[in-house]
C-alpha cells in the first residue's frame, strides 16, 4: 500500500504537496445550451440550472482581467460527488463547474462546451497528501513524480483561454 491521497483542494492544508496546478471551469452540453441562452457573463449564471451539491453555492470566478465574480449558483438538482454532476452535464440536464482536468477531454472530444471561457475558478490545485513530509518513501517518491510527469505531458489537460487571455499563477 502507498501511503498517499490525491485530492483537488482549494486551500493549502498542513502535508500537502502540489502536483499539478488546476483551476475549474463552467461547462455545459450543446444540448443544453441549445435550449437556453448560452451565458455570456458570470452574472448570467443566476439564470441557469447550476449542478452542484447543495443549497446557497457560491461560484467564484475570475476573469482576465483579474476581476472576481461571486455567483450564487442555482440548482433543481443536487448531489455530492462530482461524477454525477458530470454525466448530469453531459446529459444537458444543466451548467456544471468542474476542474478541468475533470472536463478536458469532453470539451475536446466536443461532448462539453466550455462556457465563458475566458473566466476560470481560483486555483484548486492537485494535492498529493501525506502522513508526513519528513521521510517519505522511496515508492511514494516515485509514483509522485511518475504522476507528475504523466501529467505535463499531457497537454489537453492545460485550460483553454480566449485569444488575449491572460492569467495571473
Amino acid at each position: 500500500m502507498i501511503g498517499v491521497r490525491i485530492e483537488v483542494l482549494i486551500t493549502q492544508v498542513s502535508g500537502c504537496v502540489c502536483v499539478k496546478r488546476n483551476h475549474r471551469v463552467i461547462v455545459a452540453s450543446k444540448d443544453y445550451l441549445a435550449a437556453r441562452e448560452t451565458p455570456m457573463t458570470p452574472e448570467a449564471l443566476v439564470d441557469h440550472d447550476c449542478l452542484h451539491q447543495g443549497p446557497g453555492a457560491v461560484w467564484k470566478l475570475i476573469g482576465p482581467d483579474g476581476r472576481l465574480a461571486e455567483i450564487e449558483a442555482r440548482s433543481r438538482l443536487r448531489c455530492n460527488n462530482g461524477e454525477v454532476w458530470h454525466d448530469w452535464a453531459l446529459a444537458g440536464s444543466g451548467i456544471a463547474m468542474k476542474s478541468w482536468i475533470d472536463v478536458a477531454e469532453d470539451v475536446r472530444a466536443g461532448r462539453l462546451i466550455h462556457v465563458l471561457p475566458e473566466w476560470r475558478s481560483p486555483p484548486a490545485p492537485i494535492c498529493a497528501l501525506l502522513p508526513t513530509r519528513t521521510l517519505v518513501p522511496t515508492r511514494v517518491r516515485v509514483f509522485l513524480e511518475s504522476m507528475a510527469d504523466q501529467l505535463r505531458k499531457n497537454d489537453s489537460l492545460q485550460p483553454l483561454q480566449a485569444a488575449g487571455a491572460t492569467f495571473a499563477e
